[in-house]
């Protein structure tokens, strides 16, 4: 019960950052300066946590943080909704490209999924930064770097009675929470300062703030 504190603080943190997001999205009617490869390994990492709460032993703690997280989970897809469908035309892919360096620029560039239909869909029609609407490879670096950590903590803190496959995923959502922050960082440090929010920076600090206490926590 007493790390309770903590699990009060990452959800409220959470809550703050996906506000503090929606507010810029909504007041500025631009996605420009926000990363969608952060955005969505958070949703991912969010769901993954949720679902590994729920094969662990029945706890006050655990269900909270299952219920923490999957609240997270679902302001990160209402999030990525808003961001997605009403303002990818404002989407500023050629400055989120965390992971195309680590590739050749041939495979960086090829497209996993097509996100034009949402470019149409979009009630804003602004053009001004210019987007390129689609899910590219790099993306993918992410998420292969998480997995490589994951495997090193893995041989630190197996949950043996869960098995291995569970405590693998666990870990995994755990390191992907850590590292989701990377490509928003990254993409920061590339954006022209007129186009990124104060209250991006805002949401980058309470998600800090999250992960110190979720780590407080366990």
């Amino acid at each position: 019960m007493l790390n309770l504190p903590f699990l009060a603080v990452y959800a409220v943190a959470e809550g703050l950052a996906a506000a503090a997001l929606l507010k810029t999205l909504r007041v500025k009617r631009s996605a420009a300066g926000v990363s969608y490869q952060t955005l969505l390994a958070f949703a991912i990492g969010h769901l993954g946590s949720f679902l590994f709460a729920l094969v662990l032993p029945v706890s006050v703690s655990t269900m909270a943080y299952a219920g923490a997280s999957l609240l997270s989970a679902l302001c990160l897809g209402l999030l990525i909704r808003v961001a997605f469908y009403h303002y990818c035309s404002t989407y500023q892919a050629q400055v989120d490209s965390f992971g195309k360096r680590v590739l050749p620029s041939a495979i960086s560039e090829m497209v996993v999924a097509d996100l034009s239909p949402l470019k149409q869909l979009s009630p804003n029609k602004q053009t001004q930064p210019p987007s390129e609407p689609v899910v590219r490879v790099h993306w993918l670096v992410l998420y292969v770097g998480t997995l490589a950590v994951a495997v090193s903590v893995e041989c630190f803190r197996q949950h043996k009675q869960l098995g291995q496959t569970l405590s693998a995923m666990g870990s995994f959502s755990d390191c992907l929470l850590g590292l989701a922050l990377i490509p928003q960082l990254s993409m920061m440090l590339r954006s022209d300062k007129t186009h990124v929010a104060r209250a991006v920076g805002t949401a980058v600090l309470y998600w800090t703030a999250a992960r110190a206490a979720s780590f407080a926590f366990w």
